[in-house]
């Protein structure tokens, strides 16, 4: 008896503009669920006292206190504005830089995706997501999934602009690496990084060096009314150090293994790293 029936091909989703969601809108949904179950299972502690305490400040007693604090004011205005509206209980003052950290795995989906594939996209936004330490960032009431989310996106733009030159994007990428370093001193290795790139690859040096430099003047003259706290900080903490420990070469390895949760998958990375490395330099030659 012959088949009348559809064929089994035909049940795919055929709707390009409805496919192209799926993946974004549940890698977000995974994440929210993820990341808001516990989010107020442990007490307030650690450096999150000290955050809450500040963000409910007036701002000059906030931008007083910033003179001898290792962080930029962005987190902290953020937070007192959010604190107004939601309160101060665990759950609301961490639901902010939760919703960052979710926000971030989308960020690096999108990067993947526009610049290398869209399963290498997932995979960097799987990888992310089930990373314990950014876990532990989006339940902290602190700047550091705000900054991550800022860093990636800033990352997502420079490569769109070197990829394909276009005025909003430059303009995107000022604002965002502008928050970049008022959300952490930490984003002006961002920046260093970028332009670096442009200085050494030929076709960047080319294309978008000089863009870059304008972009680059526009962001720090937007800094100098923090410039002079920012020095006395650097001169402070290269002179007489932090409570962190000299890093050696082995932390390299070790900041590795935290980001990948075990030392089994940090080798595989890194054995992934070298191979890719190794495999385009051969390709290259």
């Amino acid at each position: 008896m012959k088949n009348q029936g559809l064929p089994l091909s035909s049940f795919h989703i055929t709707n390009p503009g409805i496919s192209k969601f799926i993946i974004p809108i549940s890698l977000f949904l995974f994440n929210l669920i993820l990341k808001i179950i516990f989010l107020d299972h442990r007490d307030i502690a650690m450096d999150e006292p000290f955050t809450i305490f500040y963000a409910q400040a007036d701002f000059h007693t906030l931008f007083e206190m910033l003179k001898t604090e290792n962080n930029p004011p962005l987190f902290f205005i953020l937070l007192h504005f959010w604190i107004k509206v939601f309160g101060i209980s665990a759950f609301s003052v961490r639901f902010l830089p939760m919703i960052f950290s979710t926000l971030t795995a989308l960020v690096i989906f999108f990067l993947g995706k526009r610049f290398v594939s869209q399963r290498v996209g997932l995979v960097a936004a799987l990888i992310f997501t089930f990373s314990n330490y950014h876990l532990l960032f989006a339940h902290e009431a602190r700047v550091y999934s705000l900054f991550g989310l800022l860093a990636v996106s800033s990352m997502y733009l420079y490569l769109q602009v070197s990829h394909r030159y276009d005025l909003l994007s430059a303009i995107f990428l000022i604002i965002i690496n502008i928050l970049l370093i008022y959300s952490h001193f930490f984003g002006f290795y961002i920046i260093l990084i970028q332009l670096t790139s442009c200085l050494l690859i030929k076709n960047l040096r080319s294309r978008i060096l000089k863009l870059y430099l304008v972009n680059l003047v526009i962001v720090m003259i937007s800094y100098i009314p923090y410039l002079s706290i920012f020095i006395s900080r650097f001169l402070l903490t290269s002179t007489h150090g932090t409570w962190v420990p000299q890093p050696v070469l082995s932390d390299l390895y070790k900041m590795v293994w935290t980001f990948s949760n075990v030392p089994v998958t940090t080798v595989f990375f890194l054995f992934l790293l070298i191979s890719a490395f190794t495999r385009n330099y051969f390709k290259s030659c």
